[in-house]
């Protein structure tokens, strides 16, 4: 029922070992003067161990409790990262008149597993009974599509417009599992195991007006973009209960203007202002509390 200050001191120690490999290519063609295509494909392969070592006290001072704990953490894992993506383009003129098409792909996943072992040495609250060992296994997807296409249209010498349209279709998948690492069982932490998948559609559009007066150069431009984002928590294959499903809607807005002088002595001075806004993610809306080992997290569902 009070407030308590206590005072703390730790000590750690870490080792970190990690191996990478990348593979890429890329491949561009003139089909011809005015048309260009370009391919570029890239992947990147990492697998990883590390191991820390945590030791802390702490004195509650207001109950003149004294305990301390010992930490142990080994983790191994892999990851890999992938893209993809094609671009199209075609100039009508050699004057800035031109279209230009996209499509961008991006795949992440990967695995870990962390072994974690806490021990108390002393204090009268903390028995050996405090003593756990768990395991967190932790396996994940993200694959991420997108296509747009931008045509940029001089209307005469100091005047230029803009146009893009995009769509993106991003997919997320997550299996976080925790349990009891003792060699004879292996009891499923239901308190923090769950599964989680997400799915976001996004589309948006921004136009673009460029005018030059002599040295002086002014741009305006606006972007909408709508955004659905579909995610749901649940148990696992084996407890299907679901703990949170929620689809939410996003419409944002992004102006900017961009104003820039030049001197005859080749002087530049700009002003530049621009407003983006980024949605909430799952992890800001989820009312499901992800627990670490001393505490938790959750989103809040009002965010905007």
């Amino acid at each position: 029922h009070y407030d308590t200050t206590a005072t703390e001191n730790y000590s750690t120690t870490s080792n970190n070992q990690r191996l990478n490999g990348n593979i890429f290519a890329r491949v561009s063609y003139a089909i011809d003067s005015m048309t260009d295509l370009d391919f570029m494909a890239h992947y990147n392969y990492s697998h990883s161990t590390s191991a820390s070592y945590l030791e802390r006290g702490r004195n509650n001072l207001l109950t003149s409790e004294l305990y301390n704990y010992f930490d142990t953490n080994m983790t191994k894992g892999n990851s890999g990262f992938g893209m993809a993506s094609i671009d199209y383009t075609h100039k009508f003129d050699d004057k800035g008149h031109n279209i230009r098409a996209s499509i961008h792909e991006n795949h992440n996943s990967g695995n870990s597993q962390n072994d974690f072992i806490r021990q108390y040495t002393n204090g009268v609250e903390y028995t050996i009974g405090q003593n756990f060992d768990k395991c967190y296994l932790d396996k994940y997807y993200t694959n991420d599509l997108s296509a747009d296409v931008r045509y940029n249209r001089p209307l005469n010498e100091s005047t230029d417009l803009s146009f893009g349209l995009g769509y993106g279709l991003k997919n997320t998948s997550r299996k976080y599992n925790v349990s009891d690492s003792a060699h004879t069982t292996n009891v499923r932490d239901l308190l923090r195991s769950y599964n989680f998948d997400d799915t976001e559609n996004s589309l948006e559009a921004d136009a673009e007006w460029t005018h030059r007066w002599g040295n002086f150069t002014l741009e305006l431009g606006l972007g909408a973009q709508y955004e659905h984002i579909d995610f749901r928590y649940f148990g696992s294959e084996v407890y299907p209960f679901t703990i949170d499903d929620t689809a939410c809607n996003f419409l944002t807005f992004s102006p900017s203007i961009h104003m820039s002088y030049r001197t005859q002595s080749l002087h530049n001075y700009k002003l530049n202002y621009s407003l983006r806004m980024r949605h909430p993610g799952e992890e800001n809306l989820t009312t499901y509390k992800r627990y670490s080992v001393d505490s938790y997290s959750m989103g809040n569902r009002n965010l905007t």
